[in-house]
């Protein structure tokens, strides 16, 4: 059996890109069948439609994040000849959203704030250029797909060598996941911890 070549951290960097699409197309495919379906009703479909997207924005600034701050510097001068021009071109059609960091950072990561100052009462959350509807978000989930696929046909073999490092390691693993807490536990808990909040004297 032919030795395994182990994943250098272009090929890590790689794998990364391929999980956060598969988790971003994953989100779109969510949005689309809220959007297509019509099943739930109005609220509910809302929320849902909501926590889909933020979740989506999400994974698309860890992709440009992962791009920018590992893949890129990861690269030798032939690799960069030989992928850059591409990733330039199509960045290019990104950062006509140009707030998706900074979206992530105030709004969807740290507590509605900017600077310690409430978002809400230092504009409306849609001055951020972000996608604004499912045809804008679409659009960018495009871009990301055309550019991982670039990266997968340049690099080939280099999502698939981590993939064997991550399975091997699994079975390695000899203790399965335990929750911390059982059904039980949860329960007790909860019950000693609302007869505590009854019993705390009020301040008032």
């Amino acid at each position: 059996m032919p030795q395994q070549i182990p994943a250098s951290k272009l090929d890590k960097s790689i794998h990364i890109l391929n999980t956060l699409l598969g988790g971003l197309n994953t989100h779109l495919t969510t949005l689309v069948t809220i959007a297509k379906g019509g099943l739930l009703d109005g609220e509910l479909l809302h929320n849902i439609h909501i926590l889909t997207y933020n979740n989506g924005l999400i994974a698309v600034a860890s992709y440009l994040d992962e791009i920018n701050d590992f893949f890129i510097p990861a690269l030798n001068p032939a690799e960069a000849n030989s992928i850059m021009p591409y990733i330039s071109r199509i960045k290019t059609e990104i950062d006509r959203f140009a707030d998706i960091k900074k979206y992530r950072n105030n709004v969807l990561a740290h507590n509605l704030r900017k600077n310690d100052k409430n978002i809400y009462l230092k504009g409306h959350l849609r001055d951020y250029k972000v996608p604004q509807n499912l045809e804008e978000y679409m659009f960018l989930c495009h871009l990301l797909n055309l550019l991982t696929e670039k990266i997968n046909e340049v690099f080939p073999g280099a999502y698939d060598r981590v993939l064997d490092e991550v399975r091997d390691a699994q079975e390695n693993i000899a203790v399965p996941l335990q929750p911390v807490l059982s059904e039980a536990d949860i329960k007790s808990i909860l019950s000693t911890l609302d007869q505590d909040l009854i019993n705390i004297p009020s301040a008032v």
